[in-house]
């Protein structure tokens, strides 16, 4: 059964996203032994942990026991782990389909219709394939989300305009900075995906930008590309002092800025300052919103500012859900036609055998395997259908696959 577990930021604030997050960084080192999960895949965004997994357990033993014990592997804190549980969502079966295609549509973002999303997921998906914990049932989801994902964004305006988390972050900070009677100086921090988007954003108004990374040279190609300025990363706090906004996000798991940085000799600092932090965990130390002149902003204040997005992109929504909709019984059919085929994989084997080996008195090896292929397709075309239908209307095919095993024992895989 496909059974997902996470937190976001509907549920869970920022603090309690950084808690989970080291913990949730050593699932994929720790594993899943001993939980009788046969595949699992780890998504994490600057505002969501996900685990999705195919455990055959949840069936027989309901999915709470299973999420009972990914919360235990996830923390070694009981108090946390309540924690998870109770913020936490969970979902088993068709949920998860449905719930992973509208992550990968942009429906479930802070930022309606971001268009990070798909890429994050791409990437968790190949980190996941290359460590070897995805097997059929992950693939084929991912698969299905991803395809899903580019249909929305090809056939639906939700992903229009290129909106994003950075792209965001950029324009409240344009508004909060306001007309100060002179061109704005900002300073991005970071540019990895996130930050590139907020400078991107930014490079097409009238402001000074500045861009600084830790990788100095990635810094560099960005501001060539949009046109604006690059300074080393040892530069960082001058060139925040110098700031009107600040934008951060760097993968770093500390802090980047801290209160110092705007006062660096306990004055009165006269240059205001707007910095949006992006970042999860926080880069911006939130002492910083403390500071005389500082106004520090971070992922949960930016929500009302989603309601703005989600109002003016009702329409696009509508498309997106009918598309999720129609995209979501892709799932079960290819489950069905899976679980039919193991059902029945003993008559076949025993089918094939038969057939080959008859056949064979009348012509070649190579031409009885061909011949004898195309008898037993034909011969196993209603078996199967009645098969998918038993799993359409939920019928259990267990009780099948055992008639099979003991009228066929010769032909177990």
């Amino acid at each position: 059964m496909l059974i997902s577990l996470g937190v976001d930021f509907r549920k869970t604030s920022l603090e309690g996203r950084e808690r989970l997050l080291d913990p949730f960084r050593q699932i994929d080192a720790i594993g899943v032994d001993g939980l009788d999960i046969l595949e699992i895949l780890s998504i994490h965004t600057c505002n969501r942990m996900e685990l999705y997994c195919w455990s055959p357990r949840a069936e027989f033993d309901g999915a709470q026991a299973v999420f009972g014990d990914l919360a235990e592997r996830w923390t070694e804190s009981k108090c946390v782990r309540d924690e998870i549980l109770l913020r936490g969502n969970t979902r088993s079966g068709d949920e998860v389909v449905r719930h992973l295609l509208r992550v990968a549509s942009g429906l479930e973002s802070q930022i309606l219709g971001d268009i990070h999303v798909l890429g994050q997921l791409r990437r968790a998906y190949v980190d996941a394939t290359e460590r070897g914990t995805v097997g059929p049932h992950l693939h084929r989801l991912f698969d299905l989300a991803l395809r899903t994902g580019k249909r929305i964004r090809r056939d639906t305006a939700l992903m229009e305009g290129r909106r994003s988390v950075g792209s965001e972050a950029a324009r409240l900070n344009l508004q909060r900075i306001g007309d100060l009677g002179r061109t704005p100086r900002i300073a991005v921090v970071g540019c990895g995906k996130i930050g590139s988007h907020a400078a991107r954003a930014l490079g097409d108004q009238d402001v000074h930008l500045v861009l600084l990374n830790r990788t100095s040279a990635r810094a560099r190609t960005l501001a060539e590309d949009i046109g604006c300025e690059a300074a080393p990363w040892g530069r960082l706090q001058e060139e925040c002092r110098a700031a009107d906004g600040i934008i951060v996000a760097t993968g770093s798991d500390r802090f980047v800025l801290a209160p110092e940085t705007f006062t660096p000799d306990g004055s009165w600092n006269v240059r205001r300052h707007v910095v949006v932090d992006l970042a999860v965990p926080r880069n911006v130390d939130p002492d910083v919103g403390r500071v005389a002149g500082v106004t520090l902003i971070d992922l949960d204040s930016l929500n009302p500012r989603i309601a703005e997005v989600e109002e003016a992109r009702v329409a696009a929504v509508d498309d997106a859900e009918e598309i999720v909709d129609e995209e979501v019984p892709a799932f079960s059919a290819w489950l069905s036609a899976r679980r039919a085929g193991e059902a029945l994989a003993p008559l076949r084997s025993a089918l094939m055998a038969v057939c080959e080996r008859e056949v064979a008195f009348a012509t070649d090896e190579t031409a009885a395997a061909r011949t004898a292929s195309r008898i037993v397709a034909k011969l196993m075309a209603s078996p199967m259908e009645e098969m998918r239908e038993r799993m359409r209307t939920g019928q259990p095919v267990e009780p099948v696959a055992d008639i099979m095993r003991s009228l066929f024992p010769e032909a177990r895989a």
